[in-house]
């Protein structure tokens, strides 16, 4: 049987090094890391899970929990969670809240159960909420960040989306192409970037002189009722030139109350959306989009989580990730004012 010793051996490093590469440390210099898992794999050695688990204490496992599956954007998240996890020797658990603060608590509570060595949560109910599920009395406290939110936090390690630039870039090409009139279609839903989200998109387009009045500023909280909000708009006589779609999810809604309304796109309406999909490039015309790279947002997340797992004073309390503007064929010039 290959044991830890043979590793050492074979990489010609320690026996607490090998451990270190093991547990995923994030103290291991990346050179010794790669030397140790080419003897990892050159002898065959396989870990005993349970005989780590009693060494260390540790199960090697960390808890993810999303709001929800089906978003395009929330599957490329969960993919480099795992990878970064699994690059440090760690097994992921997966739950989905599906938008259910109560579902929520109780997903934190069996990863407890589980005894996960650390938490990644997009929260659905408030930091406060997910406070005092991670720091119950009489036991330690769970090592968690919070991710996809969209500003830091004092209460938490948190991996936040900065999407200012991203709005500010956006703003710029609307005003450019003769753009006055913006609608925008949101969420109620706290996961989808909420009050945080709309305040920088008005802040951005009222500050470059562009009309975003409470007429054209619609919540929505599901997709049946976001296809009739937008055929509402569009059915105006003063209609926006152009709209920004808050959440991916109701893209679809949208894209059919455009059609519905006999509307093209960006002929008489010029369309942004926040996230991206296989079927928003592939659409006739793609679309526009403000997007962040999930799978980097992903590894900053699990290296600060690792880092307090490790033992290791954080040098931050939070990781920064930022979105960028995606210019595609559904933006185009504002039609003039006669062809409305």
């Amino acid at each position: 049987m290959v044991t830890i010793r043979d590793v050492g051996e074979r990489a010609r490093v320690s026996l607490g090094t090998v451990s270190r590469v093991l547990n995923g440390h994030p103290s291991v210099r990346p050179a010794v890391r790669a030397s140790v898992n080419h003897a990892i794999r050159d002898l065959g050695y396989v870990p005993n899970p349970a005989a780590r688990s009693l060494r260390s204490g540790r199960t090697h496992t960390l808890g993810l929990i999303v709001p929800d599956l089906l978003n395009p954007m929330t599957v490329a998240l969960v993919r480099g969670v795992e990878d970064a996890g699994g690059r440090a020797g760690y097994t992921l658990l997966l739950a989905e809240s599906r938008l259910d603060p109560h579902l929520e608590e109780t997903h934190i509570a069996k990863l407890l159960e589980r005894r996960v060595d650390g938490l990644l949560c997009s929260p659905v109910q408030s930091i406060a909420a997910v406070e005092r599920c991670v720091k119950r009395p009489g036991t330690s406290v769970l090592p968690t960040v919070l991710l996809q939110l969209r500003r830091p936090r004092r209460e938490f390690l948190t991996a936040y989306v900065d999407e200012a630039p991203a709005i500010g870039a956006c703003t710029d090409h609307l005003l450019a192409l003769g753009h006055r009139r913006v609608a925008i279609v949101h969420s109620s839903s706290h996961p989808a970037g909420g009050r945080h989200r709309r305040d920088v998109l008005r802040a951005a387009l009222c500050g470059r002189g562009i009309d975003e009045g409470a007429d054209l500023d619609r919540i929505f909280s599901e997709a049946a009722e976001c296809y009739q909000g937008v055929r509402e708009i569009l059915a105006r006589p003063d209609r926006p030139s152009v709209m920004l779609v808050g959440i991916h999810q109701f893209v679809p809604a949208t894209l059919q109350a455009i059609r519905d309304a006999k509307l093209q796109i960006p002929a008489d309406l010029s369309l942004v959306v926040f996230g991206d999909s296989d079927w928003a490039r592939a659409t006739t015309p793609p679309l526009s989009t403000i997007v962040v790279n999930q799978e980097e947002h992903a590894e900053g997340a699990v290296q600060l989580l690792l880092q307090v797992i490790g033992g290791e004073a954080s040098t931050a309390r939070h990781v920064r990730s930022e979105s960028v503007y995606v210019v595609r064929e559904s933006t185009g010039p504002a039609p003039k004012e006669g062809s409305r």
